[in-house]
């Protein structure tokens, strides 16, 4: 018997618990509305509770403290002496992930799991390798703007108040996000943005592969100067490598490719400095 015991969330359907079993199997297969329900899923399993030994505890407490308080700093401590980021952060965080669930085993957290305890790997497989993603994209983009001479304030990666900070880096004066996807533009929580700019990553399926774009606010844009070409998000990449106008939710936003809006704040730091 389980020393592990789980209370799911009322709201918390078939439904959800289906598209949770997709992705802990392949999560490339989901379509874009399996990955709507599947982040809308996520988001519910946070409030589902966990007993062990008495201890309740919700799904995201859980995961704070059994993950995030332990291996957070030291996965990041690690990424930024890493050459290359990219090819060798995943690995490493995963094995962070195995080392946690070793800990777990000895708590009783074994196989055979039952579908609720599924359902808890499922939530902090998600959130820690959405942890590790955005934290490699962050240092591979200031390692290049670095690299660029562009010049940028970052946040405090090796501080727990520093990556609550308000915003991830601060470029002329505008605060930035970085994302590893634009799945935030699906959600509505994340309206209105709050960021100047986000610089993320746009899936291109032609050529299936992601291609980094820059997804600003009108007044960001304006600071850089540029025509626009209106279109859609979907139907951005076909007018690059000219700027996209596209309409979300009621908010006008400026989608653009990354060299070139690396191209435009480096010439006009360099008109600054003249």
């Amino acid at each position: 018997m389980t020393d592990f015991f789980i209370s799911l969330y009322p709201l918390f359907t078939e439904a959800h618990q289906q598209v949770v079993q997709k992705y802990l199997q392949s999560p490339r297969s989901l379509s874009k509305t399996a990955w709507t329900k599947a982040l809308e899923a996520f988001d519910l399993l946070s409030l589902c509770v966990v007993t062990h030994k008495g201890r309740r505890r919700t799904f995201r407490g859980f995961y704070e403290e059994e993950i995030d308080k332990k291996y957070a700093s030291l996965l990041i401590t690690n990424l930024l002496k890493m050459k290359d980021v990219e090819s060798e952060g995943a690995k490493y965080a995963f094995a962070l992930l195995e080392q946690a669930r070793a800990d777990w085993e000895e708590k009783g957290f074994r196989e055979p799991l039952t579908v609720e305890e599924r359902l808890l790997l499922a939530f902090c497989t998600y959130w820690w390798g959405s942890f590790a993603k955005g934290y490699i994209t962050e240092i591979t983009i200031f390692r290049d703007l670095e690299k660029e001479g562009i010049q940028f304030q970052a946040h405090d990666l090796l501080s727990p108040a520093g990556r609550l900070s308000s915003s991830d880096l601060i470029v002329e004066g505008m605060e930035g996000d970085i994302k590893s996807s634009t799945y935030f533009l699906h959600t509505s929580r994340s309206f209105p943005l709050r960021h100047a700019f986000y610089i993320t990553s746009l899936y291109n399926q032609n050529k299936r592969e992601y291609l980094r774009v820059v997804v600003l606010k009108e007044s960001a844009w304006h600071q850089i100067n540029g025509e626009t070409v209106q279109t859609t998000l979907e139907g951005v990449l076909s007018v690059f490598p000219r700027a996209g106008e596209i309409s979300l939710k009621e908010q006008r936003l400026i989608v653009v490719e990354y060299e070139l809006w690396k191209a435009k704040i480096k010439a006009l730091q360099e008109r600054k400095n003249e």
